[in-house]
Order: structure tokens, then C-alpha cells, then sequence
């Protein structure tokens, strides 16, 4: 019958500890030195991960306490040289927001070198005294624990060469030569015994500087775990204090900007800059100013007014236009008297080049030949139209001087001209006068005085002069010649 070999427990034998026999003369142990050792040496590697771990975050600190002190100086806080904004100084405007910005910078890499500067001098030199201490304990266990070990080893050996001594002469008892006392097994067995009791004294006293050892090593682990604990709390202390810091500052930066009102920068410019126009000034308006030589005699016109002239191709009179007469004898057209919307002449006719013909001073119509100072421009017969006989005399009279003369033969009555009605606009007897002397006076001579005199006297004429009406009774003022150029037909 097969017999399973017997299994020990070493918990239900009190002989056995950790597996060993403690009643056995020469156990099978291991050195618990060299374990220790092999842990501590682990526990130096985890020291020098969790030191190099917090060297890099010390650089980085560092390192972003360096940066924050170039970005400070990538800021420009306005001064009062330049005079453009408000100064920085003053914690108003966009300067106070520019300079509160700087210094948030400035306090950030001041708050990143604290907090490098904690980690340097108070994690990473714990963590090196640790480290130290670990060392420290690695090399006792190496020394008095390893030499301890060696005794006992020592001792074992040469008690477990007497047992086996020991067993030897048992076995030859009674068949070796007899007289030999060293072959004696009694002798032998007291030699075990008393090498016996000598490793047992190795041994106790091992066990007893081991388990100081162990003791110690078990204490120092709890100072790993604690220092370890400690470290960590310390940096996330520190780095908390870093970021409330950075935090309170750029809060109170936006605070800062926040209150700064929008149109500060403006209202400041403004308030200073005398060259911006006042919000308060009225509005210009171009004919209340000046300018040089705006009142010279060669820029007011000699006659001014509203006519209708008759179209090229259709015959019948357009709406009424703004002509002048200008010192310079040009007959300008324009659209509107506005010289805003209107500055340049529609038509303009140099009047000494020109023939001015009858007038219908029933009528205020005129003739004026000429052409338009145009390249290509042909010679054409411009027909007038005044908004009332006064009117018509006025410009015919102006143009007549303006002329010298040429084409004109006098004042042309309606009845010259083939009118089917009479007249019914009166027509003053002053300005007959004025006209005739002006004609008499200047002998329609050419030149501004000539056109000037003429239009003087003709006003003058006109506010002396008694009102007639043409009539049975012929007006003694009228010209007494009609002779004209164009004929009547020509001014319908």
C-alpha cells in the first residue's frame, strides 16, 4: 500500500517558525539581512523617482518664474512722454489696465521663484536626508547584520562536522581498534554538545541584532511613509499659496479693468488735445465764411439773374436758368444760383465775341449771337427771355455794353417786331433815361466802367422815372430808331 508522504504545518507545529524546524541543531535559513537590503535598496530607488520628480517641478517653477519676468517685459505701459494715453501711473485708463497687467507678471514669477525655492529647500532636502538615512540603514544591514549571519554560519559548519562525526564513530562501535579516546562517541557526543551550545550563543545573539535591525528597519519605513506624505502635502501647500496668489492677481487686474470707464482714454485725449473739434461749435455754413479776396470787383458780376432761353432744337423756351454777367464779359449759364450744387456754367458766351440784337421790351425777350466757348463749338442765336420787361431791359442793356455796341441799333418796340397784341407791362420812363443816357454816356463803349455806368444809370432811371404805358400816346423816352439785326419773327 502506497503511503502519501506526511505534510507539515508550520502553524500547527509550535517547533516551526516561518517553515524552519527551531529544534533542528543545524536549520536551513537565509540571511534576513540580505532581504532587508534588497528592500531598502527599492525604497532608495522610489526616493530618488519621487526627488527627481520634484527637482523637474522646482525647474519648472523656475523656469515659468523666468518666463513671467520676460512677459512683464513684452508690455508696454503708456508714460507721459508720449502724450497719446493716459499714464500708466495713474491706474486709470488703458495705462492703469497695461500697468496692472505688468505687474501681475511681475508678482506671477515672483509667486513661481517662491514656490521653486520652497520645493528646493524644504522637499527636495528632506527627501535627500531620506534618502541619506536609507542609505545609512542599507549599509548597517550590510555590516553588523551580514557579519552576524557569517558567525553563525560558521558555528553551524562546525557543529554539523561533529554530528556527522558523531555518527560515524556510532556506526564503527565495537569494530575499530580499541584504545583510541578520540573515537570514543561519548567523547564526540560531548564535543556536539558543547559546539552546540557555542552556535546556539551565535545565533541568539544574531537573532537579537536582527531583530533590532528589523525593529529599526520597520520605524525607518514608517519615516519613508510619513516623509513621503509629508512632501507631497508641503508642495500641494505650496502650489495652492502659488495659485491663490496668481489668482487674487488677476482677479484683481480684471477687477481693476473692469472699472475703467469706456470713453476714459477719449474724454482725456479730447480734454487735452486742442486740435479736435469742438462737439459744441455750430455747424459751418459755407456762406458765413471768408477767404482772400472773396469780395474783389473782378468776382461780382455785373448782371445776375433768372432767364429762359430758347431751346436749340425745340422752340419753345426752357425752364428759367441763373445767368450772370461777370467782369470778365462772360455770360455764364448755370442750372441753379447755388454754387454748392451748381459750380460750373452749363454755357458760357464771351460777349465781346458776341452780337446782341433787338429787344421786345413789351415782352423782356432778346437775341445774342454767338458761340459757346467750346472746342468745335459753331456760332448760334441764343433767344432770352426775362421774367418781366424791367427785367429783359436790364440784361439787354448789360449785354449791349458788355458788346460795344455791335449789332445794336436801340431799343426795338413790340409793333417793330409783328406782335398781334399790345403790350401791357409798363415800362418805367426812368428806364428809357437811364438806358439812353448810359447809351449816350458811354457811346456803348466796350469794358467793365461802359457796362457798369449803364446798368447804374438805368437803375437810377428806374426809381425817378414815371410810369407809361404804351399806347395812342406815343412814349417820348423810347428810342426813335429800330433798326436791328434779327428781325421781330426772331424773338417769338
Amino acid at each position: 500500500m502506497n503511503q502519501h508522504p506526511q505534510t507539515i504545518d508550520p502553524a500547527a507545529d509550535p517547533s516551526l517558525v516561518h517553515g524552519v524546524d527551531t529544534h533542528s541543531a543545524i536549520p536551513s535559513t537565509s540571511d534576513p539581512s540580505e532581504v532587508l537590503i534588497a528592500r531598502f535598496t527599492s525604497y532608495t530607488k522610489l526616493i530618488k523617482s519621487l526627488s527627481s520628480y520634484f527637482s523637474h517641478a522646482e525647474s519648472l517653477q523656475k523656469h515659468q518664474s523666468k518666463e513671467y519676468e520676460k512677459l512683464a517685459k513684452h508690455i508696454e505701459v503708456p508714460s507721459s512722454q508720449g502724450g497719446q494715453f493716459i499714464e500708466g501711473s495713474t491706474g486709470q485708463g488703458l495705462g492703469g489696465i497695461f500697468a496692472n497687467l505688468q505687474h501681475a507678471a511681475v508678482s506671477q514669477s515672483a509667486a513661481h521663484a517662491d514656490l521653486s525655492k520652497s520645493i528646493s529647500a524644504s522637499i527636495l532636502h528632506t527627501l535627500e536626508r531620506l534618502e541619506h538615512d536609507v542609505k545609512a540603514k542599507i549599509k548597517d544591514l550590510k555590516g553588523d547584520g551580514s557579519k552576524g549571519f557569517k558567525s553563525v554560519t560558521k558555528a553551524r559548519n562546525e557543529t554539523e562536522k561533529h554530528i556527522e562525526l558523531l555518527g560515524k564513530h556510532t556506526a564503527t562501535f565495537g569494530t575499530s581498534s580499541k584504545g583510541d579516546v578520540k573515537s570514543d562517541p561519548y567523547l564526540v557526543h560531548r564535543g556536539v554538545q558543547h559546539l552546540l551550545a557555542k552556535q546556539t550563543e551565535e545565533e541568539n545573539a544574531q537573532m537579537s541584532a536582527m531583530i533590532q535591525l528589523q525593529n529599526e528597519c520597520a520605524q525607518l519605513e514608517r519615516r519613508i511613509t510619513q516623509v513621503v506624505q509629508e512632501v507631497v502635502g508641503s508642495y500641494a501647500t505650496y502650489a495652492i499659496h502659488a495659485q491663490q496668489t496668481t489668482t487674487k492677481i488677476l482677479t484683481d487686474v480684471s477687477q481693476k479693468a473692469n472699472v475703467v470707464p469706456a470713453d476714459a482714454e477719449w474724454n482725456a485725449f479730447a480734454a487735452r488735445e486742442r486740435s479736435l473739434v469742438d462737439p459744441r461749435a455750430p455747424a459751418r455754413d459755407w456762406k458765413a465764411l471768408t477767404f482772400p479776396n472773396m469780395g474783389h470787383e473782378t468776382t461780382k458780376p455785373l448782371a445776375a439773374g433768372y432767364l429762359q432761353r430758347k431751346g436749340k432744337l425745340i422752340k419753345s423756351y426752357n425752364d428759367p436758368a441763373y445767368y450772370i454777367l461777370s467782369p470778365s464779359l462772360f455770360l455764364h449759364e448755370f442750372k441753379s444760383d447755388n454754387p454748392h450744387t451748381d459750380p460750373d456754367p452749363v454755357m458760357s458766351l464771351y460777349v465781346p465775341e458776341c452780337t446782341v440784337g433787338g429787344y421786345r421790351d413789351s415782352e423782356g425777350k432778346f437775341v445774342v449771337g454767338g458761340k459757346e466757348k467750346k472746342m468745335l463749338s459753331r456760332g448760334h442765336e441764343y433767344k432770352f427771355k426775362a421774367a418781366n420787361p424791367g427785367e429783359g431791359e436790364k440784361w439787354w442793356t448789360a449785354l449791349a455794353q458788355a458788346s460795344g455796341g455791335k449789332g445794336v441799333g436801340g431799343m426795338t418796340p413790340a409793333s417793330t417786331f409783328g406782335s398781334e397784341s399790345e403790350p401791357t407791362s409798363p415800362v418805367t420812363r426812368g428806364s428809357y433815361e437811364g438806358m439812353n443816357a448810359g447809351q449816350q454816356g458811354t457811346g456803348y463803349g466796350t469794358g467793365v466802367e461802359g457796362v457798369q455806368q449803364g446798368v447804374q444809370n438805368m437803375n437810377m432811371g428806374q426809381t425817378q422815372g414815371a410810369t407809361y404805358a404804351y399806347g395812342s400816346e406815343p412814349n417820348p423816352y423810347a428810342p426813335q430808331s429800330a433798326t436791328t439785326k434779327y428781325g421781330g419773327d426772331d424773338l417769338r
